[in-house]
C-alpha cells in the first residue's frame, strides 16, 4: 500500500555508486563485462519529499 505509515525510510540517505563487473576464468585474461551504477536521490513531487532510486547496467561490447 502506498503511503503506509508502518513503513519508515527516514534513515535512508542519498548516495551514488558505480562498479565494474569483470569476469575472470582460470588460464584466461580477465575481461570487462560492463559497469553498473546505483543512485538514491531526494526529490520533491507535489510538495512531498520522496526518494528516487535509479539503477543502470551498461554492458561492454566484446568479441566472443
Amino acid at each position: 500500500m502506498v503511503g503506509d505509515r508502518r513503513v519508515d525510510g527516514s534513515f535512508l540517505k542519498p548516495y551514488k555508486n558505480a562498479w565494474k563487473v569483470v569476469y575472470a576464468f582460470p588460464g584466461k585474461e580477465p575481461f570487462l563485462v560492463g559497469t553498473w551504477t546505483d543512485e538514491l536521490a531526494a526529490v520533491e513531487i507535489n510538495g512531498r519529499h520522496l526518494l528516487k532510486r535509479t539503477q543502470m547496467a551498461d554492458y561492454a561490447k566484446y568479441n566472443a
